[in-house]
């Protein structure tokens, strides 16, 4: 994907061997210098395309390389989005809208399941991050990095996630160079699902001097 202007973005298939463009098309950026994200589907000729323009909205697009073109579809059920997460089979997809978890359906976007985020604490509101993990349940972050396990046919939540060795701790002690601070946290920053099953997890860690941050990989 290359953003051609603020208000257009190019998609292109190329030859691996020569680089030579395959097929293109063009998609109206609809807010207008936005950020673009690929994001991979099982099937290798479709990818899904999350355009991001911060308080303006998000969207998602489906791109399907059908011979020498592109056919391009907007998700127009949502305005405001993450990134989609596609379970293994390419079937269905997790966002969080708002406060909100969604389950669709892929391509069709018919909406299988939500879940209203149950708490209101501000110290402790959903996140950005969600994965499946299987067909039948998904991890859910918060924006202070606790982890969650949704049981998606009922799309509720059944239990707390924690790893060893990075369990939740009160934010002083954790991060004592941000202040007081108030609630319980992780130091979890990101986390995302292997091929192979398992998850990829960063943890960071913050000292009082910024160019002593570091961070730590788990799997």
């Amino acid at each position: 994907a290359l953003k051609l202007d603020s208000d257009s973005i190019l998609l292109s298939v190329r030859n691996f061997d020569t680089w030579q463009t395959v097929a293109q098309t063009e998609i109206a950026d609809p807010f207008g210098d936005s950020y673009v994200k690929l994001l991979s589907h099982p099937d290798e000729k479709c990818v899904v395309v999350w355009v991001a323009a911060g308080q303006d909205g998000q969207c998602l697009f489906w791109a399907r390389r059908d011979g020498a073109a592109i056919v391009v579809h907007h998700f127009s059920d949502l305005e405001e989005t993450t990134p989609a997460n596609l379970n293994f089979r390419g079937d269905q997809f997790l966002v969080v809208c708002g406060a909100e978890l969604r389950r669709y359906g892929f391509p069709g976007g018919s909406l299988l399941g939500r879940m209203q985020w149950p708490w209101d604490a501000e110290d402790n509101q959903i996140g950005d991050l969600v994965s499946f993990v299987d067909e039948r349940r998904a991890v859910l972050g918060s924006n202070e990095g606790r982890l969650y396990l949704v049981e998606l046919e009922k799309m509720v939540i059944t239990d707390e996630v924690i790893l060893q060795g990075h369990e939740r701790k009160p934010m002083p002690e954790l991060y004592p160079n941000l202040g007081e601070g108030r609630g319980v946290c992780s130091d979890l920053a990101h986390f995302l699902p292997l091929p192979g099953g398992g998850f990829l997890s960063v943890h960071r860690e913050l000292s009082s001097q910024a160019d002593k941050d570091h961070d730590h990989l788990l799997i």
